[in-house]
């Protein structure tokens, strides 16, 4: 296995309306992956175990999807950024190949395994057209606009695909997104401003929607009313490349201010909150994707600070690497080893969190990362240099 390149997110040369940011390897965002999505799948296993969520463990677990996107939204418009400014163009195949590579594999080795599941029926879920629907969806990245069309019924193998398929819409638009707005020479700082009212103005269709729509589906699932947190992300990928983490210590430090009163929030709203509640669809993404937007903003601000060591912790981070495949693999095994075992409780929970481990790390190591390192070695990394 490769190793990691190493950590950088430096800023090189200021130009005329922008400065040349560079975004390298985070361990700090790993880590970030990492407390997330174990965070998110003990909220599936009380799921799968109980029918419900129990708040006595994090209830809100579901606000980390948000940082998912976040996070994804400034990483790879910062790669874009990053590759245009150097080279002049953003390939648009380099970069399809580079997500395809990195995402498909997995989500076929899934799909695979939850088709023999509905093959032989040795799994709870019947092999009726939903299942069927729901897995060609999953693989065709539609998943959550045929969630919301269908009306599929809960407690399908491929639910949680509907979060992929956000991402992957967005990632289908970026490059093209991005060509544009540098085509149409517009003041970066202008751009960054846009997308923080794009950021709010989803928020706001989200909230005038949690009126009028019945189908909570229409507002959790829909690419229109999650693509705040893309829009945070990008917003913040752009501020970096206009000089935001070059600015006066007035603005680093007001930096610094909100990632560290971001954590205490978060914590708040993970504890505090429940998907039953209406009220989260009307603000509470925002908020949560600028806490975790300004967390992430600190940690490349203080590569060598408090914030960033925490995060960075090793073994987090290591489940942060495989966080893709983690969230590909829990949901389908939660739901066999329910239906397979007798008991509930702590012990099935950790059962299920070990055994999604283990198929994670798995699938990282034989499949994942090899098929990385070949097309790493056929020059698909150059434009951006990974």
């Amino acid at each position: 296995m490769e190793r990691d390149p190493p950590v950088t997110g430096t800023v090189a040369t200021r130009h005329d309306d922008w400065v040349d940011f560079r975004i390298g390897y985070q361990p700090a965002f790993n880590g970030f992956r990492g407390i997330g999505i174990l965070t998110f799948c003990l909220y599936h296993a009380q799921v799968a175990n109980y029918g419900e969520v129990r708040t006595a463990l994090v209830p809100g677990a579901f606000l980390w999807l948000d940082m998912f996107f976040v996070q994804s939204g400034f990483l790879i418009i910062s790669l874009l950024l990053e590759e245009r400014y150097r080279t002049g163009r953003i390939s648009l195949r380099g970069f399809w190949v580079r997500r395809a590579a990195r995402l498909f594999p997995a989500l076929a080795a899934v799909c695979t395994f939850v088709a023999l599941l509905l093959v032989t029926g040795w799994g709870p879920v019947p092999g009726t057209w939903p299942a069927w629907r729901q897995l060609l969806a999953t693989l065709g990245y539609v998943n959550n606009w045929v969630g919301i069309a269908a009306r599929q019924p809960p407690f399908l193998y491929l639910e949680h695909g509907w979060s992929l398929s956000v991402e992957e819409q967005f990632y289908l638009v970026a490059p093209l997104a991005t060509m544009w707005v540098l085509g149409l020479r517009v003041r970066l700082r202008t751009v960054t401003v846009a997308l923080l009212v794009l950021a709010v103005a989803s928020a706001g269709w989200m909230a005038w929607l949690a009126g009028r729509v019945a189908d909570d589906r229409r507002l959790y699932y829909a690419t229109d009313t999650r693509a705040q947190a893309f829009f945070v992300g990008v917003a913040l990928a752009f501020a970096a490349s206009c000089g935001l983490f070059a600015a006066a210590p007035g603005v680093r430090r007001a930096i610094r201010i909100a990632g560290w009163a971001s954590v205490p929030i978060v914590v708040a709203m993970l504890q505090g909150t429940a998907l039953t509640d209406r009220w989260v669809y009307r603000g509470l993404f925002l908020a949560a994707s600028l806490c975790f937007a300004a967390i992430m903003a600190e940690v490349v601000q203080e590569p060598g600070g408090a914030l960033t060591r925490v995060l960075a912790w090793s073994p987090m981070a290591a489940v942060g690497r495989i966080a893709y495949g983690l969230y590909l693999w829990h949901w389908p095994i939660f739901l066999l080893l329910v239906h397979h075992l007798p008991w509930r409780g702590p012990g099935m929970i950790v059962l299920q969190l070990g055994t999604a481990l283990a198929v994670a790390a798995a699938s990282w190591r034989f499949l994942e990362a090899p098929i990385l390192a070949r097309v790493h070695r056929g020059g698909a990394w150059r434009a951006v240099g990974r």
